[in-house]
């Protein structure tokens, strides 16, 4: 009787540890998602950029925005104009980005969206074309790695043509995965 019983309390335990050692490799992951318009003082957040023949600015309460009041603007014939803001996230482990972005165009206008590291100036970019009047949903290229400061920014390529683009509401998901 004292047998069946050490007996069963030692299954008990040995069950009990490989449910501790099953748990133990079980990774968790957190996303977080920041959002960013261009509301309030959108100078104070965005950076715009212009060279050659471009400019760029920021509509306010104009009545063309996508949401709320405000958006930024651009256009070029030559060179290109850009507007950006660097986006730090909280983590300090490595975790892995997305971001995407609302832009109208007026014209045929040809768009990089660019996600640099400010510390080099170096990245990764898209280009695409863009033809339609209605707000679209355009994707950043996405990224990863421990570097927690990126600058992402729209940039429209001159064309010998004046094209311009309309761009609002800022979306950046980061996924963390923790040990």
């Amino acid at each position: 009787m004292l047998g069946k019983r050490i007996r069963n309390i030692m299954i008990i335990i040995a069950a009990s540890i490989g449910m501790v050692v099953t748990n133990a490799g079980t990774a968790h992951a957190g996303t977080s998602t920041y959002r960013y318009s261009f509301e309030g003082d959108p100078a104070a957040t965005w950076r715009i950029e212009a060279y050659g023949s471009s400019a760029g600015g920021f509509d306010i309460n104009a009545g063309v925005a996508r949401s709320f009041n405000n958006n930024a603007w651009l256009t070029s014939a030559t060179s290109f104009s850009a507007v950006g803001m660097e986006f730090t996230f909280s983590s300090h482990l490595v975790s892995t980005c997305s971001a995407n972005i609302y832009i109208s165009s007026f014209g045929v206008s040809q768009v990089n969206l660019e996600v640099i590291d400010p510390r080099t100036w170096t990245g990764t970019w898209y280009t695409f074309t863009l033809t339609s009047s209605a707000y679209t949903n355009v994707s950043f290229p996405s990224w990863s790695g421990s570097n927690r400061t990126k600058f992402l920014r729209v940039a429209l390529i001159g064309s010998n043509r004046n094209y311009g683009i309309l761009i609002d509401d800022l979306t950046v998901s980061c996924t963390t995965r923790y040990p």
